[in-house]
């Protein structure tokens, strides 16, 4: 779970194994696979520990994985202020949509499936940083999010009409390495997209060095936005 938050803050995989980093904690050496990116967090005030132990081959708890997901999304301070840990990092998770639910039994270990929600949920929350504008000088939530900030990967929500040469538009001309969702235009292998044409979806792009430029990473369904109608052939009146 560390190497997740450290990938998210933006610590490369290269940079994983580095031992340029401080050594934070006895039982995780120089040789720990998860030494790069302990200390990264350590230094980053993200983890603590148990005084000279992280305990790195344990299972990590639930509540203790909320904890280092606030801390690194930068909400830190407001936990505190609603009580610490734990409550008040399960609090303000929920509180600030980092989570979806507080979980019951939040002593027990953090689970696969719901490891994997509160990864998806931190793709689009909001960071919280530090602020200078006057009058409200200290920590505000920002208006980014930490793919944006840290890896440059923004988002859209709209409906897919073109991906290539297919478009829900007549008269399309649009050539092979277009895809459009409304009127907004990107840049990808129109072949993978096709199938969502009509979909109100949601997409994620990376900006090119020309800031103008969006290559079309990946596409999904809006959950609950989109309806399929089946039509049988004998209910076709005819085709142009």
């Amino acid at each position: 779970f560390a190497q997740l938050m450290a990938a998210m803050l933006g610590l490369e995989q290269k940079q994983m194994v580095s031992t340029a980093w401080k050594n934070t904690f006895d039982d995780v050496d120089t040789k720990h696979k998860s030494y790069a990116a302990v200390s990264f967090l350590a230094d980053r005030g993200v983890i603590a520990g148990n005084g000279k132990k992280f305990y790195p081959n344990q299972p990590i708890a639930y509540y203790e994985a909320v904890k280092m997901l606030v801390c690194t999304l930068g909400y830190d301070a407001p936990a505190l202020e609603n009580g610490g840990y734990p409550s008040g990092y399960l609090l303000t998770a929920k509180q600030f949509h980092l989570i979806r639910k507080i979980e019951s039994g939040d002593a027990q270990a953090l689970s696969a499936s719901f490891c994997a929600e509160m990864i998806e949920y931190a793709m689009d929350a909001k960071l919280m940083e530090p602020s200078y504008d006057r009058p409200s000088v200290g920590q505000k939530v920002q208006d980014v999010t930490v793919l944006e900030r840290y890896h440059s990967i923004g988002s859209y929500k709209g409906i897919l009409e073109t991906a290539g040469c297919l478009s829900l538009k007549a008269n399309s001309d649009y050539s092979d390495d277009v895809v459009m969702v409304d009127e907004e235009e990107f840049r990808g292998e129109s072949n993978k997209f096709r199938d969502y044409i009509g979909y109100r979806v949601k997409v994620y792009y990376r900006t090119g060095n020309n800031g103008e430029d969006r290559e079309l990473l990946y596409a999904e369904s809006v959950h609950g936005s989109n309806k399929c109608v089946e039509i049988a052939e004998e209910q076709l009146l005819g085709y142009e």
